[in-house]
């Protein structure tokens, strides 16, 4: 798995996202063996940042969001990006040392913010550029 495979999808609207994640998962599936635990990881991480991308940032309903994909060296990363205004991702993500913790049940109740949870959670690496409208996540495989 040396050699780096890179892709970039456009998402239109919520109904191309679930089309999306399994077209990553079977170019992630070409390249190397993928547990059904890690494949469901994959799928929780790229589905909620690409719904909050198009929830909360999409321009308009023509604009796409962005993911792009890159396996290699035992890892497959995302960029996911949009042309919104952004967020202060600061006030919803974990601080990155503690992103692995158990994940309070007051948190899950929350009527925002469960999503970049989850994803702290399950990503193994996890950044947002400083507008907050792209973010990295990497998951080993």
């Amino acid at each position: 798995m040396g050699n780096a495979s890179c892709n970039i999808y456009a998402v239109h609207g919520m109904q191309n996202i679930q089309d999306t994640v399994q077209n990553i998962i079977e170019e992630i599936r070409k390249r190397t063996v993928l547990s059904e635990e890690k494949e469901y990881e994959i799928k929780l991480v790229l589905n909620e940042l690409i719904v909050n991308s198009l929830q909360y940032a999409q321009v308009n309903s023509n604009t796409p969001v962005s993911v792009g994909t890159k396996i290699r060296n035992g890892a497959v990363s995302f960029i996911i990006s949009d042309k919104g205004k952004g967020f202060e991702y600061q006030d919803y993500i974990m601080n990155m040392e503690n992103h692995k913790r158990v994940i309070r049940e007051d948190e899950l109740m929350k009527e925002n913010g469960r999503g970049l949870l989850l994803v702290s959670a399950f990503a193994d690496e996890l950044k947002y550029n400083r507008k907050g409208n792209k973010v990295f996540a990497k998951i080993l495989l």
